[in-house]
């Protein structure tokens, strides 16, 4: 702290958002230790991975670069470069520096030496795919150098052999953004991707990062977006991407700030680039290197280059536009970089094409979030959304690990019961978590202190997250009491000064809240599955004039936060993670409104094989009584979409509170006339059975009436428990299975009853 200080006083201050415990654009450190708007201000300070000491003598290894041109057919050309140390001049040329490829089932493939730059023909070899487009083979460099007589230093890396490129030529809508991957374009699905703890040497164990970056695949990605708030991460995280076939799209560390250029950062930023960009040469799974997180969109459209503190300054413009590509294109030259995320490509930062154009280049979407109702996603038609994203709370399992409860218990639920239930309970087995016991726990308030600490979006002297995510609320919902919270968390004295300490001040709701916290917490998880959901199928639905959709954010660094994560701080799947896993769905049925209020039916395919999809499409009264029908067959070639209008007697509702239009096919497909508010839902009512088998429940829902997105939570009951899906629609007779994984004897009793088994049904207008 006292070192960023001082260089920010020595060299001149720079604007800079979130970081609330100081200005960590001025010292080369994580910049999320400062704290962000999703996690804690925790700087730390010490050694976090092992040390060692090192002797040696003639040459050493200092780095080992490997990239990849493939030609014709099965064949290939590794270009091979060593860089060595050596100990006293005179021992420069004194050695040879050899090679041994290993094949991916460990036979040895070609033996030779480097000599500057080396290039080897391979023959009839396997080529590396990302996930879902081919296989991953591997195959080992095992370099060298010595003498006949004695080995002084060895390396070993496996790579990949495939070429990456960034094709981001001009069309006649702007400029492109695709990734493509031996030539083939992919339409990269993913996240954004955060140190996974506020401490590294947890966040960087490997097994939890193997268990993390599977669940992102299990989800459906293909792509991780190492953001450049957080670090370069350690060799686990690329070597289990080029495992598991997971692209990385890698910042360089500059985020939401301006940087100066000024020594001693210049020297150090080279230093720092030129080891990373070394270091990860090898890997196959590095597909895009970006210079910066909005900081080229921030000098243009944030006000920033009007700011007193920049005019005259430098602010970054100089590493993000001559050092780092120039480092890139020296040690990487396979390896595509772009300046920013966002950037449309204009070097012309004050008066070309804005940087967060939609028509050129990666875009970042928070209109959503911040200002607009998520509808407003379908304003825009990006090339590639590198970043965008929407809040909901942690699991209740983790809130209740980490918040006690401090205030009087909230209402009980004034929403109509669940299956003819009298009024909401908490279930549970009596699991321990944490040293707490889950029965009988009242719930939590989302005023109180100990909630509101864990909302670090927003400046919460003028507006926060809470406060939006009750806006977008009690847009979308009728919930009792969900008004006169968002009213009691009115702001303070906007002059209020914050804490010495420099966190974030906390501002709980004035009064204990009317709302109730379960149906609460089911609705705000609903609600960031439905923007997601929204988002992410329109993008696709834009396919190809969009490739890419990568969304804030896969993972959380704290148990409790309420945030935009799929996977919570103590690593529980909210419900968009299982919402990801149907819009990231190789093949995707989706209805979408066009500008002149017409329904199209897309299908989106992301395979290698033709799609073709015979549907029937029908509008139908939710008591399940078909009002109007169209039959369909839709066929989209590989890695392509096709669509067709609905016909008008089913795109057009007889009574919009009332109806549905229902697609079947392989999969389903919704589309609901208005906001839950304004919908007649029947009272929810089901019948249900329950079988187990050792550690598996299969739950079976069978539906009385229409059940819109069930919830199953589980962790009420067991916080250990595992479900195999979410969000499941019903019409009158319909039923499903969910199958709970959990040691415990679970009952249908506890598994059915509020507020462990959700209903959106239960937050509409009545019937």
């Amino acid at each position: 702290m006292k070192y960023a200080e001082a260089m920010r006083t020595q060299i001149g201050p720079r604007p800079y958002v979130n970081g609330p415990a100081g200005p960590f654009n001025f010292i080369r450190k994580m910049a999320c230790n400062f704290g962000w708007d999703w996690g804690p201000a925790l700087p730390t300070s010490g050694i976090w991975r092992g040390i060692r000491l090192e002797g040696w003598s003639h040459a050493r290894i200092k780095s080992v670069r490997a990239s990849v041109d493939l030609i014709a057919g099965t064949n290939a050309v590794i270009r091979l470069m060593v860089d060595r140390e050596y100990s006293h001049a005179s021992n420069q040329k004194a050695d040879d520096t050899g090679f041994t490829i290993f094949g991916p089932d460990r036979s040895v493939i070609l033996c030779g030496f480097v000599e500057g730059e080396t290039t080897i023909p391979l023959d009839c070899v396997q080529f590396w795919w990302p996930v879902g487009h081919g296989a991953q083979p591997l195959y080992e460099i095992s370099v060298y150098v010595g003498t006949e007589q004695e080995e002084w230093d060895s390396w070993s890396g496996r790579i990949g052999l495939r070429t990456v490129e960034l094709d981001a030529s001009p069309d006649d809508i702007g400029r492109k953004f695709v990734v493509k991957v031996n030539g083939k374009p992919i339409f990269c699905k993913g996240f954004n991707w955060i140190p996974d703890d506020c401490f590294l040497d947890r966040a960087c164990e490997p097994s939890r990062v193997r268990q993390r970056i599977q669940q992102a695949i299990d989800a459906g990605g293909n792509m991780l977006r190492v953001w450049g708030g957080g670090i370069f991460e350690t060799d686990d995280f690329y070597n289990i991407c080029d495992e598991l076939g997971v692209l990385v799209w890698q910042d360089f560390l500059f985020a939401c700030a301006m940087y100066a250029e000024e020594e001693p950062f210049w020297s150090e930023v080279k230093e720092e680039a030129k080891y990373n960009v070394a270091r990860l040469a090898h890997h196959p799974s590095l597909a895009v290197w970006n210079g910066c997180n909005e900081n080229i969109w921030a000098y243009r459209d944030w006000g920033w280059k009007d700011h007193p503190d920049v005019i005259g300054r430098t602010w970054g413009k100089g590493f993000y536009f001559d050092l780092l590509p120039s480092i890139c294109k020296e040690l990487t030259p396979g390896i595509p970089y772009w300046a920013g995320s966002p950037w449309s490509g204009d070097y012309d930062v004050d008066n070309g094409v804005p940087p967060n154009a939609a028509t050129h280049g990666n875009k970042h979407v928070w209109e959503a979030w911040f200002k607009e109702d998520y509808a407003v996603y379908r304003k825009f038609a990006p090339r590639f959304c590198s970043e965008f994203g929407f809040q909901g709370p942690a699991n209740f399992a983790t809130i209740a690990g980490v918040v006690p409860v401090t205030r009087e218990e909230a209402p009980r639920s004034s929403a109509p019961p669940l299956n003819g239930e009298t009024g909401a309970s908490i279930v549970s087995g009596g699991a321990q978590l944490r040293g707490f016991d889950f029965s009988n726990i009242p719930p939590r308030d989302f005023g109180s202190p100990e909630m509101r600490h864990r909302q670090k979006s927003g400046n919460t002297v003028q507006d926060d997250g809470d406060r939006r995510n009750l806006r977008h609320l009690v847009r979308h919902f009728n919930l009792v009491g969900a008004e006169d919270l968002l009213s009691a968390l009115d702001s303070p004295d906007p002059k209020a000064k914050p804490p010495e300490c420099g966190a974030e001040p906390v501002h709980p709701a004035k009064r204990p809240s009317r709302a109730n916290f379960d149906d609460l917490h089911y609705l705000l998880q609903l609600n960031q599955c439905r923007a997601l959901t929204l988002g992410v199928e329109w993008f696709r639905s834009r396919q190809p004039t969009c490739m890419g959709t990568l969304y804030w954010q896969l993972n959380d660094c704290w148990p409790g936060v309420t945030s935009w994560s799929c996977i919570d701080g103590d690593g529980r799947f909210k419900p968009l993670w299982y919402a990801t896993r149907k819009f990231f769905a190789a093949k995707l049925l989706t209805i979408q409104p066009e500008e002149d209020g017409t329904l199209w039916l897309h299908l989106n395919n992301d395979s290698d094989e033709v799609a073709t999809e015979v549907v029937q499409i029908t509008r139908r009264s939710f008591d399940g009584k078909v009002l109007a029908e169209q039959a369909a067959t839709l066929s989209a070639s590989a890695r392509s979409s096709a669509k067709i209008a609905l016909d008008p007697s089913v795109a057009t509702a007889g009574d919009r509170a009332r109806e549905l239009i229902l697609v079947e096919g392989s999969t389903k497909a919704f589309w609901f006339f208005d906001f839950d508010r304004n919908l007649r839902y029947p009272p929810p009512e089901f019948d249900a059975s329950i079988e187990r088998s050792g550690d598996e429940h299969r739950l079976t829902i069978r539906a009385k009436t229409l059940l819109r997105d069930l919830i199953l939570n589980a962790d009420r009951v067991d916080p250990a428990a595992v479900v195999s899906e979410q969000l499941i629609t019903l019409l009158p007779s319909e039923s499903f299975t969910f199958v709970v994984q959990s040691k415990q004897d679970l009952t249908v009793e506890q598994l059915t009853r509020q507020p462990v088994l959700q209903c959106a049904n239960r937050f509409g207008a009545g019937g």
